[in-house]
């Protein structure tokens, strides 16, 4: 992390070794396998605008000397030592450029761009995502802590059921999509998310809400997704 921050001298309390002051990176990592002093300060060094090499421990060599000259101080008891982050156009220390330096980016995934987007509501856009990576608690899923038979899976939940057949072949179906013993995955790229090619994009995230409430027997929601889903395929009901 340091070595993204550089020190613009005011008082001169920066670490004349450790410290990155001259833009070029600490002097001491320009001497490989030198014993340096640890807490000699610029001011302690640089007095009425002239350097005194003496203070230093060991003398530095000629392009040490030279680094050093390069860089302009102004050097005030009255001014701060402000350490600028060279990471950012400000100068000033971002929490997001800093993650961004440590992170290992993936590559963007095209299928669940499409599904978290802006005109997506949330709760459509994380239950579809949580179905097709696995992670809906089925009880495939929390057999493997041995709590409870394998039983009900995803793939069985949200598109090879009975249930979930008879809603993809009802919708699915109007458009002309083959439905059977198809991947959920295979059936969202196809009704919208990978392609959005059909009457509406967001019909295959309200299909999954749709086979979410079903599934769950609740009686109140699971029929107005219904008119919801019928409407994105035909505005006019």
């Amino acid at each position: 992390m340091e070595e993204h921050i550089w020190w613009k001298v005011g008082r001169g309390g920066v670490n004349f070794w450790f410290d990155n002051w001259t833009k070029q990176g600490p002097l001491c990592s320009k001497l490989e396998g030198v014993m340096v002093q640890q807490n000699i300060q610029v001011f302690e060094v640089y007095r009425n605008g002239q350097w005194d090499w003496s203070k230093l421990i060991p003398h530095p060599p000629n392009f040490i000397k030279e680094m050093v000259f390069s860089t302009t101080l102004n050097v005030s008891q009255q001014a701060h030592d402000t350490p600028i982050w060279t990471c950012s156009e400000n100068g000033k220390f971002s929490t997001v450029f800093a993650w961004n330096l440590f992170r290992q980016k993936r590559h963007i995934s095209q299928f669940d761009k499409r599904i978290w987007h802006n005109d997506v509501p949330y709760n459509m856009a994380f239950l579809t995502w949580k179905a097709t990576h696995g992670r809906i608690p089925t009880d495939d899923k929390v057999s493997k802590f041995g709590m409870v038979p394998e039983v009900e899976t995803v793939e069985h939940l949200f598109s090879n059921g009975r249930y979930a057949q008879q809603v993809w072949g009802f919708f699915a179906g109007r458009i002309g999509i083959p439905y059977k013993n198809t991947s959920l995955g295979t059936l969202l790229s196809t009704v919208g998310i990978s392609e959005p090619a059909t009457p509406s994009p967001l019909m295959s995230l309200k299909l999954c809400l749709q086979l979410f409430y079903g599934s769950c027997g609740d009686q109140d929601a699971a029929p107005s997704m219904n008119q919801k889903i019928q409407h994105s395929i035909d505005p006019s009901h």
